[in-house]
């Protein structure tokens, strides 16, 4: 009653019975509805109590009738109608479904769960404690029942997800997966499922695993194969980055070492050497940085200088922390500022390509080279890399006055497609906002939509204006800011 939230009027099964069958195995569905008839000629069910465990059993191999009547007392009582076979597996358990093995189609679902079981004991990646989580989190949890667009039944955890159910698919499908129909509207992959939804996974061939469905991913398939995919694309990455800093050092006739690996590290801040790889591969950190490396060495009178005296630069913020936190706490101790008008008549002063920002962003200024000032977003990923390596060149960028210069961003957009979709979008943009439109596409699949536009706005306010009223569409499902 606790757990469920519910008072002692609600509870049905104070008084239940079990009806017992003795029947033939190709005789058991129809002698278990049969009885069910002749229970609820002679007493009223209660129609919303009504369990149906034969024709779709549970994953564990439980299968029954449950329904709940009224009595000639006036008390609800519930009623369970199964076989022999039935029973004895429902109360010994695996054990008992041995005994009957290949005789119904109960085999299926208990050798899925034995086969999701034995994936994880398999899995490479799984330890003793991350294993036992994972196997009691299968165990609970109760289940759902959903379907393909074939009409094929799937029984998933109630908690399960978009992303769980593609991998319960294959792990390709998975892998691939942008986004789903559910019931043919358009949603993400982190949206829950709910009993009886006909899904469709949208997949790209383009597209990779992303960290971030780990957090989405309830079911311990989907969590055991996310983490398989994304090991063998950090190895890849890990082999590439080699690959880049071996020829970057015979292009610059160094010897690629362990002496250059720890020095580097120390200078990109970067503790370890894997890491240090995916940056090359990214191409976050680049031949030019290495340059760098190579000056600052210079400067501090030869090779030998990093190995005894360690680096005054700083590691990164703490990966807890945004990005734009981190940035923030650090400009806090500089004192150095620039107010940047909107009019942009500085010669020396441009816009970062990597995050474009806009009028009313939060910003920050960084000295390049040649003494110009480039300006980026403090959520940019280039920002942090700037700040962690070149803390000195970084300075506090304020927009000060409004002006009418316009700046170039980007708006994507997802939804259902319908007939006059792109004249409601173009009249939101060019007679309502009244803004100019640099580029705009869509595409159309299945009844769905993908569009992309560039438009020229004064400031960050008036995008957030343009993307509340496209939202106002019917069919939009979503929209955001690109850089």
């Amino acid at each position: 009653m606790q757990t469920k939230q519910i008072n002692f009027e609600d509870i049905y099964d104070l008084f239940a019975v079990r009806i017992i069958i003795e029947s033939e195995l190709n005789r058991e569905k129809l002698d278990c509805w049969r009885t069910y008839s002749i229970v609820t000629e002679q007493y009223i069910p209660k129609h919303d109590r009504f369990r149906d465990w034969i024709s779709i059993p549970k994953a564990n191999g439980y299968e029954a009738l449950h329904t709940t009547v009224m009595s000639n007392q006036g008390r609800w009582v519930e009623v369970q109608i199964r076989t022999v076979r039935m029973d004895d597996i429902a109360e010994r358990g695996f054990a008992a479904h041995w005994k009957y093995k290949g005789a119904t189609k109960t085999d299926v679902g208990l050798e899925d769960w034995l086969t999701r079981i034995r994936e994880l004991l398999q899995s490479p990646d799984s330890d003793a404690l991350d294993f036992l989580d994972q196997f009691k989190l299968n165990l609970f949890s109760s289940e759902i029942y959903v379907f393909t667009p074939k009409g094929e039944i799937i029984t998933m955890s109630k908690q399960s997800k978009v992303i769980d159910f593609a991998y319960a698919i294959h792990s390709e499908v998975g892998n691939k997966a942008i986004g789903a129909k559910i019931n043919n509207q358009l949603v993400p992959l982190n949206q829950k499922l709910r009993s009886g939804d006909q899904i469709e996974i949208l997949t790209s061939s383009k597209n990779k695993v992303n960290e971030e469905w780990l957090k989405w991913a309830f079911t311990a398939r989907a969590k055991s194969q996310i983490k398989q995919a994304l090991n063998h694309k950090n190895k890849i990455k890990v082999a590439k980055g080699k690959e880049l800093v071996k020829g970057y050092c015979e292009e610059l006739e160094l010897k690629c070492n362990d002496d250059f690996a720890i020095g580097f590290m120390k200078f990109t801040g970067i503790s370890n050497l894997d890491m240090l790889h995916k940056q090359f591969a990214d191409n976050k950190i680049k031949k030019e940085d290495i340059l760098e490396f190579i000056k600052f060495n210079k400067e501090q009178s030869g090779w030998r200088r990093y190995l005894s005296n360690p680096f005054s630069r700083k590691p990164k913020a703490d990966e807890d922390n945004s990005l734009s936190e981190a940035i923030q706490r650090k400009l806090q101790k500089k004192p150095e500022g620039l107010y940047l008008s909107k009019k942009y008549d500085h010669s020396n002063i441009s816009i970062a390509e990597c995050c474009q920002p806009l009028p009313g962003d939060d910003v920050i200024g960084f000295i390049e080279k040649d003494e110009s000032i480039s300006i980026h977003r403090t959520t940019c990923q280039s920002a942090s890399d700037l700040m962690s390596k070149y803390g000195n060149n970084v300075i506090k960028v304020k927009w000060r006055e409004k002006g009418q210069l316009q700046f170039l961003t980007g708006i994507k957009m997802y939804g259902n497609d319908s007939i006059g979709m792109v004249k409601e979008i173009s009249t939101i943009l060019t007679s309502v906002m009244e803004v100019n439109i640099r580029s705009f596409s869509i595409t159309t699949h299945d009844n769905l939509f993908e569009g992309r536009a560039s438009i020229y706005v004064n400031d960050s306010p008036q995008l957030q204006k343009i993307i509340q009223e496209l939202q106002k569409i019917d069919g939009m499902e979503k929209i955001y800011r690109v850089d």
